[in-house]
């Protein structure tokens, strides 16, 4: 039995419009509940579940169109505003994740040149970079033009200029002056986003000093020994196992190798130049020797003959070792002296005594040496 059929008739009307205020009530409070908790879906199904009592009323039907359409409006402000919050937590994530990372990061506007205008964004970090603030720099559009080493600026706008006209990413390694008068080397790179016809740069600037200096240390270094080497009265190099007998691949070969045998660096790197050199009474033993060390990875140790670029015959000692090893190679660093001079004064010293025994053991007399001791020992007897 129904509500209305149970109330007299003459109270029908008050109970309807009492009803129908409970009903009104209910619907407020479930809005308002929604509202706090953001129970939407949940608010939508009260209110249809509400809708039949209240169109059995004089007014259902507009409080219904009116609750419906409060609770749209209610709904959708909820969600904007839950959209608009959830929007600022994760700019603020992205922010903070941008502004903790150990580089520069910014954004630009292409439409201008650069140097003439200020950057969108800059990250904290610039201030750490370069010593001015991330305020300072985006309140003045020149600043970066004048941190900007004079030997280097022009290569970097003319790279800006290719990359603007291309719509290519922009790279650049150069130099930037400090608020105290420092000097860093930056990489800086960018690349164009176009969102809703405008294209802006995202671009990131790192700090690049440090490794700038231990490149140049390690230049350096590489100079003053490449100097000692190549000063030395002797001839360094560098083979490849694989080739350096049958073939000969010579990674490096110092400049004094022309004074040596009278071929050039070249020349003498080329393959199967060393073992056509090698004189023809040593090349079997000193091939084999080189075969050997090949194998067991011993110092290779050899005296012998070279024949120079004229023809004229030189002695070499030659000494290497295994200086790196890997799965399919071994390289060995040598180091070629000339003993020409010290063989032809050990053979000119060996012929005048060869000569000057044959004198004295041609003498009709005996010729002896005694050394100076107590018992005057015999050095030398003649014949």
């Amino acid at each position: 039995m129904s509500f209305r059929r149970r109330t007299p008739v003459p109270d029908r009307d008050r109970s309807t419009s009492r009803h129908d205020l409970m009903v009104v009530l209910g619907a407020a409070a479930l809005i308002a509940v929604g509202i706090m908790t953001g129970a939407f879906e949940d608010l939508h199904q009260a209110l249809e579940s509400r809708s039949p009592a209240l169109a059995d009323s004089a007014n259902g039907f507009l409080l219904v169109a009116a609750m419906a359409g409060g609770a749209t409006v209610i709904v959708q402000r909820c969600r904007a505003r839950a959209d608009r919050h959830r929007h600022r937590e994760a700019e603020a994530k992205y922010r903070a994740m941008i502004e903790h990372v150990p580089a520069v990061t910014y954004g630009w506007d292409p439409a201008r040149a650069p140097g003439t205008t200020s950057a969108d964004y800059i990250s904290p970090q610039v201030e750490q970079l370069v010593g001015y603030t991330a305020q300072r720099w985006l309140e003045d559009p020149e600043l970066w033009q004048r941190l900007v080493h004079p030997d280097d600026l022009a290569d970097v706008l003319s790279a800006w200029s290719v990359a603007i006209s291309t719509g290519a990413r922009f790279t650049a390694d150069y130099r930037m002056r400090t608020a105290d008068g420092g000097e860093i080397w930056v990489r800086d790179e960018a690349t164009p986003v176009t969102s809703n016809g405008t294209t802006r740069y995202h671009g990131v600037m790192v700090d690049r000093t440090a490794e700038r200096e231990a490149q140049q240390a390690l230049r350096s270094a590489e100079e003053r020994y490449r100097s000692l080497v190549e000063q030395m009265p002797a001839v360094t190099y560098r083979s490849d196992v694989r080739d350096r007998v049958e073939g000969d691949r010579v990674d490096y070969v110092s400049p004094q190798v022309l004074e040596l045998t009278g071929f050039t660096q070249q020349e003498w790197a080329s393959p199967g130049m060393w073992e056509s050199r090698l004189h023809e009474d040593d090349r079997a033993a000193v091939v084999a020797e080189a075969r050997r060390t090949d194998r067991t990875l011993e110092p290779f140790d050899v005296g012998y003959r070279l024949v120079r670029k004229d023809g004229s015959i030189i002695w070499v000692h030659d000494s290497a070792t295994v200086v790196h090893r890997t799965e399919d190679a071994v390289i060995w660093q040598g180091l070629i002296q000339d003993l020409t001079e010290r063989r032809h004064a050990e053979q000119a010293l060996a012929d005048a005594e060869a000569r000057f025994r044959q004198l004295v053991e041609q003498l009709p007399a005996v010729i002896y040496i005694d050394e100076v001791d107590e018992i005057a020992t015999a050095r030398y007897v003649s014949p």
